[in-house]
């Protein structure tokens, strides 16, 4: 590194005899002046190299239709362990709402939710330093809109089974987003991966049988629409600490929720529902809030930030192996041979869709 450090500066110098012998003719540019030494040569020409590189690449790969550099780095492995634990904790979380909303009105506990995840953290937790548009857009699409339509849905009638299913719709929903709006590129072994766990999706549907109302998966395709829209909001908050930006928005969610629920769900269900409390129901408002909203989607947004959204989302792809599982463990839901075939159809979809292709890494190491 030396050596060529010193070869550099032998280049420069020479190119700066010959430009002081060419002075009389040429005249020297305004930035010349400024700079009082070789080393400080060498260290604009090195600056401006780097940038010029980088702004090149970013232009070729927006011309060509090719992903940025960050989005072809591999996952490493502790940020793959976070992935899979974060989709254990919302696969369980199918089961603790189904429990929660036997007793508490599905948008208070929505409103109960966000309260004690921002509440006392937010007095600990820096402010998120972003625009208060996309502050204000994943607060409403994630808390408002996406967790009150999946809680309805459960409680108007479907399963956690059939629901953890059907809201992974979003992987695609995200997906459709990514290109229309941002301009991102799927590659084909991405493609071929959702396929495949598209087809093990299909094959616990089919084996699940729809054992809720028509009304319920509409409004759990809604909650699919919404997270995928605030997957796009945190894909442009990459540089914000997606831990307290989780904390800060949970401020958001719970007065405009617990005026909803006061004006539809009514004032005696949730006097009612507050008088029948119990330690289940309050350890289900304490993991909602806790494992689910700032571990589970603090986790997640940081994940999307560090590898775009095409990337991290089908990883949710695993929460309905870990509802299905956890409905059979709590709620005794069979899960024969056939669902377990499902299971594996999605791993396997799942390392396909994550795979980095050895040949492109190659070409970004050059």
């Amino acid at each position: 590194m030396k050596r060529v450090w010193s070869d550099a500066r032998v280049a420069l110098l020479t190119s700066a005899g010959h430009a002081e012998r060419s002075s009389e003719r040429t005249p020297a540019p305004p930035i010349v002046p400024l700079i009082s030494s070789v080393d400080g040569i060498a260290a604009a020409f090195v600056c401006h190299t780097r940038r010029w590189s980088e702004q090149s690449y970013a232009q070729m790969a927006a011309m060509h239709g090719r992903p940025e550099r960050i989005d072809m780095k591999p996952i490493t492995g502790r940020d793959l362990a976070l992935a899979v634990a974060i989709t254990a904790v919302w696969g369980f979380n199918f089961v603790v709402i189904r429990i929660g909303v036997d007793v508490i009105p599905p948008l208070m506990l929505s409103a109960a939710r966000f309260l004690f995840a921002a509440i006392p953290l937010v007095f600990f937790v820096p402010r998120p330093v972003m625009p208060f548009g996309t502050f204000l857009g994943i607060a409403i699409m994630l808390g408002i809109f996406s967790f009150a339509l999946l809680f309805i849905g459960i409680d108007v009638g479907l399963s956690p089974g059939i629901a953890s299913l059907v809201l992974q719709s979003q992987v695609f929903f995200t997906a459709a987003f990514a290109v229309i709006f941002f301009g991102e590129t799927i590659a084909r072994h991405q493609v071929s991966g959702i396929a495949v766990a598209f087809f093990g999706i299909a094959i616990l549907v089919y084996t699940s049988g729809v054992d809720g109302t028509i009304l319920g998966l509409l409004v759990v395709i809604g909650a699919a629409i919404s997270w995928a829209i605030s997957n796009l909001f945190m894909k442009r908050s990459s540089q914000v600490n997606m831990w307290s930006l989780m904390v800060w928005l949970s401020l958001v969610p719970p007065i405009p929720l617990f005026i909803l629920s006061l004006k539809f769900e009514g004032l005696d269900a949730n006097v009612l529902a507050w008088e029948n409390l119990d330690m289940l129901r309050i350890g289900a408002v304490l993991y909602l809030a806790f494992a689910a909203t700032v571990f589970g989607f603090g986790g997640w947004a940081m994940l999307i930030a560090r590898y775009g959204a095409g990337r991290i989302a089908p990883f949710s792809l695993l929460v309905p192996v870990f509802g299905m599982a956890a409905s059979a463990l709590v709620l005794g839901e069979s899960f024969d041979s056939l669902r377990m075939s499902a299971a594996v159809l999605i791993l396997c979809g799942l390392a396909l869709t994550i795979r980095t292709p050895t040949r492109r890494r190659k070409a970004v190491r050059q």
